[in-house]
């Protein structure tokens, strides 16, 4: 079973749904907490070394939604899934419903771009997105 993290955010729930594992993260005042981007990296490397050994990348639905996340925190998030190079295929990124705007975009575009398999989708609704 996946790790459980509790203490270290409001809440962190995994859940395995339609071959993929969920990560939902929710945080009261997460953004302010230095260590949100850490601790995620940390539970979704835990997830991927409890699969290992399938012979093909973790399917994983990262779900950072209503977390009042804004342009800088969604880069540093999208910089540490880069430098941790873990070996997943992102079938859906739900970030909705967050302080998102225009600025990010590009970042978010690139990143998708160096990943091998492309996402499957991506909600962004509810931000300041044009």
């Amino acid at each position: 079973m996946p790790p459980k993290h509790q203490h270290l955010l409001t809440s962190e729930t995994w859940y395995y749904l339609d071959g993929a594992w969920n990560l939902k993260v929710q945080g009261q005042n997460l953004r302010r907490r230095s260590k949100w981007i850490n601790l995620c990296m940390g539970a979704i490397g835990a997830q991927v070394e409890a699969c290992s050994g399938q012979g093909r990348p973790m399917e994983l639905v990262i779900d950072l939604s209503d977390n009042d996340l804004n342009d800088n925190d969604l880069k540093r998030f999208l910089d540490a899934l880069d430098r941790f190079r873990l070996d997943v295929r992102i079938v859906i990124f739900k970030a909705y419903k967050n302080l998102l705007t225009d600025a990010c975009m590009r970042h978010l575009a690139e990143t998708i771009w160096r990943f091998k398999e492309p996402f499957c989708e991506i909600h962004l609704t509810g931000n300041n997105i044009t």
